[in-house]
């Protein structure tokens, strides 16, 4: 034996699984399609959004990112304008503005312009 000292190694088990995959603009938009779902709108506020966020999947699909943000910006429209006639609830209005934002998370790129602001109801007289 020489006086060099012996070579070890370690090895690092982690039980962390890896992380999930990152969801695509077409995916945050299908939980949105969803969440949607999930609120038992009225048939004719549900038909509007749909076409807003279907549209907005189209162009995703096509990966035309601009034309599927013109969408998400009619779609976060007509929240404001549900939430304002009475169409949808506060709390309603807050989760599906919640998941516009989520879409647009998942761009990476800023040309959406959805101004998402705090909601207030304004009475009508």
């Amino acid at each position: 034996m020489s006086g060099l000292p012996t070579p070890f190694s370690w090895t690092i088990v982690s039980n962390t699984p890896p992380p999930p995959p990152p969801v695509t603009p077409i995916q945050a938009t299908q939980q949105l399609i969803q969440l949607k779902l999930g609120m038992h709108l009225s048939a004719a506020t549900d038909q509007v959004l749909d076409a807003q966020l279907n549209s907005a999947i189209q162009f995703f699909q096509n990966n035309i990112k601009i034309g599927g943000c013109g969408y998400l910006n009619g779609f976060a429209t007509q929240v404001h304008v549900f939430l304002l006639t009475g169409r949808l609830t506060q709390s309603q209005a807050s989760q599906l503005l919640q998941g516009v934002r989520s879409v647009e998370k998942r761009l990476l790129i800023e040309v959406c312009y959805i101004k998402v602001t705090n909601l207030e109801v304004i009475e009508v007289s």
